[in-house]
């Protein structure tokens, strides 16, 4: 029997938080302030969130370095499976992880089962296990990264994306779509699945600390251009590294620095103008330092992917209060129209540049300010506390 903790009185609700498919620090922010907005929205109840182990103990750390006190979380560690395996593999490697989550459920009287994140496979096997009743009660579902490949998903393959999104479950199943913008562009890329997607902004733990040397910013020593996140060719990383060579021999006064690693990096890529580019990820530490010492963020990914998914690298410009300088894409675009000024937003490449060269001309003091204050004024919008009432919503819309 796999128990996480006595058994609650039915009137209170039982809800189990799994994480199929991330290993360590993959998604921990995500799912650690994900645990924390369901928490809150079922005080009375009970959370149970189940991982693999070591991702357990960062979504665990990540809790407790953010005030995390709430006693009606729970954790449990599963063996999960690694995602390359052969399709063939992967298939029965899905049913056999909904086996064992079905009997987690079982023995904790569950309510509700919440995916942290999915896949075409996994979906798939979802659908199945629902059709046979070997699994019956009601699933939200988050996908990420996955919806960018939706507009691509041609093959008549039931585990492909899109086919799997459309697929008959049975019984009561809500999608996440982790922005206003992004259930929008999924509705035109899935017309007629209204019903079973709703809309919660990505969660996300704010330090109220960080940032208080940007708030007070005069105009620093020397402007610099971050580059959050992992670096790689689709996020803009080439462009970012183009940028940096163009201007950086021209002023002396700015820095371009990655603030993340690149994965896959060698020797024979060409960034010489970027500093801290490397293969290996950033302690804590180095992550926060880098962070701090930016003046603006600026992020080159191809807009297109951003009309289907949504950016933990955007949030971490936020949580740092860096004013973007952004290529437009959808997603950024809605919470302009929500928190105002908070950024450039540039309809080309030329005009990144050209945004770039004036900041560095003349330091917009005023404007940085305020939109620093805007930043500080409109984040909360993805805290946890102010997400609890709405997932709460979605879940009444369950029957929960």
């Amino acid at each position: 029997m796999v128990v996480a903790g006595d058994l609650m009185p039915k009137e209170s609700r039982s809800i189990i938080l799994f994480e199929p498919y991330c290993w360590g620090i993959e998604h921990a922010s995500f799912n650690a302030a994900f645990a924390r907005t369901v928490a809150l929205a079922y005080p009375e109840g009970r959370v149970i969130f189940c991982g693999e182990d070591e991702h357990v103990e960062d979504v665990q750390s990540i809790l407790r370095r953010n005030g995390e006190n709430n006693s009606c979380l729970s954790f449990l560690k599963i063996r999960i499976y690694r995602r390359n395996a052969p399709k063939w593999r992967r298939v029965r490697n899905e049913f056999s992880l909904l086996r064992r989550i079905k009997r987690v459920a079982a023995d904790n009287n569950c309510d509700l089962l919440v995916l942290c994140s999915v896949t075409g496979f996994g979906l798939f096997s979802l659908s199945i296990s629902m059709r046979l009743a070997a699994l019956s009660v009601p699933v939200v579902a988050v996908p990420h990264s996955i919806l960018a490949d939706l507009e691509e998903s041609r093959s008549v393959m039931p585990w492909t994306i899109g086919r799997a999104l459309s697929m008959n479950y049975k019984h009561k199943i809500k999608f996440i779509a982790l922005s206003e913008s992004v259930y929008d562009n999924v509705m035109k890329t899935l017309p007629g699945q209204e019903s079973r997607w709703v809309v919660l902004d990505l969660p996300y733990f704010f330090d109220a600390d960080i940032g208080k040397k940007s708030a007070t910013i005069d105009k620093p020593a020397k402007v610099g251009f971050g580059f959050f996140g992992t670096a790689s060719s689709g996020k803009g990383f080439d462009l970012f590294c183009h940028l940096a060579g163009m201007l950086a021999p021209k002023h002396p006064d700015c820095q371009f620095t990655l603030i993340g690693f690149h994965f896959g990096w060698n020797s024979m890529i060409c960034c010489n103008h970027v500093e801290g580019v490397s293969g290996t990820p950033l302690s804590l530490d180095e992550f926060q330092k880098r962070a701090s010492n930016a003046t603006y963020s600026v992020w080159l990914a191809n807009p297109e992917r951003y009309r289907l998914t949504a950016s933990a690298t955007f949030l971490d410009s936020l949580a740092y209060l860096k004013p973007g300088i952004y290529l437009r894409n959808a997603y950024v675009e809605h919470y302009f129209d929500r928190m105002g000024d908070i950024g450039y937003l540039c309809d080309s490449y030329e005009d990144v540049v050209e945004t770039v060269n004036s900041i560095l001309r003349c330091f917009p003091k005023e404007r940085y300010q305020q939109q620093i204050g805007n930043i500080l004024r409109g984040r909360y919008i993805f805290s946890p506390e102010f997400l609890a009432p709405r997932f709460k919503k979605i879940c009444d819309g369950l029957g929960i």
